[in-house]
């Protein structure tokens, strides 16, 4: 199953997708609402990961898209790390925690 993760810059989530794939978590990238409904609607994501600078109105309708469909809901705050240091230490770790339950 895949993750999700949704950012504004293509830039970003070319850094970071490999990051999860390196991880062992089949990854796809995406820049909008639209590209994201149908994967999600799908049922081919375990998880959706949320970039800090995503909209509020895009957030909360892809929490609800996720919810419909049973996905986990990651809401990416990096603070002071860079997303890819932010990935490594926080998304990642939580993504192995949840185990069976993805």
């Amino acid at each position: 199953m895949t993750v999700v993760v949704i950012g504004r810059s293509r830039r970003v989530l070319g850094s970071v997708v490999p990051i999860f794939e390196q991880n062992g978590f089949p990854a796809v990238g995406v820049t909008t609402l639209a590209e994201a409904r149908p994967i999600l609607a799908k049922g081919m994501a375990t998880a959706l990961v949320i970039g800090a600078g995503v909209d509020w109105i895009t957030r909360l309708r892809l929490r609800g898209a996720a919810q419909l469909h049973g996905v986990r809901v990651i809401q990416a705050t990096p603070g002071r790390h860079t997303p890819e240091t932010y990935v490594r230490e926080e998304v990642i770790p939580r993504l192995r925690r949840a185990g069976d339950d993805l």
